[in-house]
């Protein structure tokens, strides 16, 4: 069976898949033709990240382009909080392509500037390394491809020279491959033909990608916990305690709508709720995703993400509802040892360098699915699947 592996995908505002990856050739091509924006690190644009902050962006043909000493790439540059220190900034990049045979991914560095726009600190080559996605990741940012690329920098009270971070590729980076495994335990082998068994797959590394940065405390954040319910045991607020099955959904707002039912809630009626709260369900996107929930096995084949909202509807290749995921969870436990109170059934199924993923049952049918940060312990996303077949 397979196990499922956490990064910490924060499925915060950003709740989008890439519907239709550019293939690598023709990314390569408008990276040779991109012109840079500035001529100096002064002029380069800046945005704020401040404590808690989880930003996710494609870098693409329409990002800032710049001529570093390492060579020409695209970037995002970000003004660094002035303390309270100690805190980490961390940065994952994922697996892009719809197949791993097609795939490609941005290799990332990370340099500090100055006040003055000098370069402070360069991570070097050990600094990124190899990850596995979770379930909930590996859906909505990786279109189901497991593994990313993760690294990041610490800062503390020394630090305060140090003002901008950018984060880049180099000339050497982009000369160079990653090794993905291929069988074995693979989540989503997504390979676009037969699947080498137990083997590996060089991806190219890229100028473009699915980057995702955010910026914790490294010190323990006091616990918040939301209860409303008790039910055997646990706290069960979103979906109903007596029938599980039954999930709210809401607006972005956190205006509830009403309700869809797992395993039983067609695509039209779940489009006609949306249509009726003035969102709409928002284009289909295909998928071929198949993991163990549990102790089930679980398919979807057509993914929407209904505007306005921060949910994630999957459905079977038949139009039912067999997974909902939910980028803002409300009447939570709100940190994982909370939740572990909460939920004393509750497994972990993975767990990586930023978060870590819990499973608990909450019917024969229904497994909910939380990731946690694992430097704050804060909740970043819930997902509820199904696990019974669908009649």
């Amino acid at each position: 069976m397979n196990r499922l592996f956490i990064s910490i995908l924060i499925l915060c505002a950003a709740l989008f898949v890439q519907a239709c990856a550019k293939p690598y050739s023709g990314i390569m091509r408008q990276y040779r033709e991109a012109s840079p924006c500035c001529v100096s690190l002064a002029e380069i644009p800046v945005e704020p990240l401040q404590l808690g902050d989880k930003k996710s962006f494609d870098l693409a043909d329409n990002s800032p382009v710049f001529r570093f000493e390492t060579g020409k790439s695209y970037f995002r540059a970000f003004s660094l909080p002035q303390g309270p220190y100690p805190y980490k900034v961390t940065v994952r990049s994922f697996l892009v392509g719809g197949y791993l045979k097609s795939a490609y991914i941005f290799n990332p560095q990370l340099l500090t500037l100055d006040a003055n726009y000098k370069v402070v600190r360069t991570t070097g080559p050990g600094t990124f390394s190899l990850e596995q996605v979770g379930i909930l990741e590996a859906l909505q940012k990786a279109e189901g491809l497991r593994y990313l690329l993760e690294g990041g920098l610490t800062f503390t009270e020394g630090s305060r020279d140090e003002r901008y971070l950018v984060v880049l590729t180099t000339d050497e980076l982009l000369q160079g491959r990653t090794s993905i495994p291929t069988g074995g335990d693979m989540l989503l082998p997504s390979y676009g033909g037969p699947v080498p068994a137990k083997g590996e797959v060089l991806v190219p590394h890229a100028p473009v990608g699915q980057v995702k940065v955010t910026l914790a405390p490294l010190a323990s954040e006091s616990p918040v916990t939301m209860v409303v319910a008790q039910s055997g045991g646990g706290t069960v607020a979103t979906p109903s305690a007596k029938r599980p099955e039954l999930v709210t959904v809401r607006l972005a707002s956190g205006k509830a709508i009403g309700e869809l039912e797992l395993g039983r809630s067609t695509l039209e009626a779940a489009r006609q709720l949306f249509e009726n709260a003035g969102a709409g369900l928002g284009p289909e996107q295909e998928t071929a995703a198949s993991f163990a929930l549990g102790t089930a096995q679980l398919a979807v084949k057509r993914l929407y993400s209904p505007p306005g909202t921060l949910h994630q509807l999957y459905f079977d290749d038949r139009g039912i509802l067999v997974l909902l995921v939910d980028g803002a969870p409300v009447d939570f436990p709100h940190n994982g040892k909370a939740f572990i109170l909460g939920f004393p059934t509750a497994r972990e199924t993975g767990r990586t360098l930023g978060s870590y993923e819990l499973q608990v049952s909450l019917s024969p049918c229904v497994t909910l699915i939380t990731v946690f940060n694992t430097v704050s312990d804060t909740l970043a996303s819930t997902g509820y699947g199904y696990g019974c077949p669908v009649r």
